[in-house]
C-alpha cells in the first residue's frame, strides 16, 4: 500500500470513530501528502531533464565550424550552431544549403568547406539580394 492508500484509509477509519478534529488533521496531512508526491514527480522529471542534457553535452563534438552530437553507436546528428551553443547552451540545428550553413536563431551563417571567393562568416540579411 502506499502512502497516499494509506492516508485515504486513515481518513476513511477516522469518519466512523466520528470525531471531527482527527478527521480535519488527517485531511490535512493527506492534502500535505498529495503536494510531496507531486513535488517528488517533477523533481524525478527534472532530474530526467538535466541527465539527458549532460548526455547531450558530452556527446558533442566540434567539427567544421558547428557542433555535432556523436550517440553512442559513433552516429553523427546535426550540425548544431556553435554560437547558440557556446554563448547560450542552445541546441540550435543548422540549416544546410549545399555547402552553406545558416542558424535561424542568432541568424550566423558560413559556407564549409570554405569557398576562397566567398567571406566565411557572413550575417544574414533577409533583405539582401544575393
Amino acid at each position: 500500500m502506499s502512502i497516499l492508500e494509506n492516508a485515504k484509509e486513515a481518513v476513511k477509519l477516522v469518519q466512523q470513530i466520528d470525531n471531527i478534529e482527527l478527521y480535519r488533521t488527517i485531511l490535512n496531512l493527506q492534502a500535505e501528502i498529495m503536494e510531496v508526491v507531486d513535488q517528488n514527480r517533477m523533481m524525478k522529471n527534472e532530474n530526467d531533464e538535466l541527465k539527458e542534457q549532460l548526455r547531450f553535452k558530452e556527446g558533442l563534438v566540434f567539427e567544421g565550424k558547428a557542433y555535432w552530437f556523436e550517440n553512442s553507436d559513433g552516429k553523427k546528428d546535426g550540425p548544431f550552431c556553435s554560437n547558440c551553443w557556446d554563448v547560450k547552451k542552445l541546441s540550435v540545428r543548422l540549416h544546410v544549403d549545399g555547402t552553406y550553413h545558416f542558424c535561424p536563431n542568432c541568424k550566423v551563417g558560413f559556407r564549409y568547406p570554405p569557398d576562397s571567393s566567398v567571406g566565411a562568416v557572413t550575417r544574414y540579411n533577409p533583405f539582401s539580394k544575393i
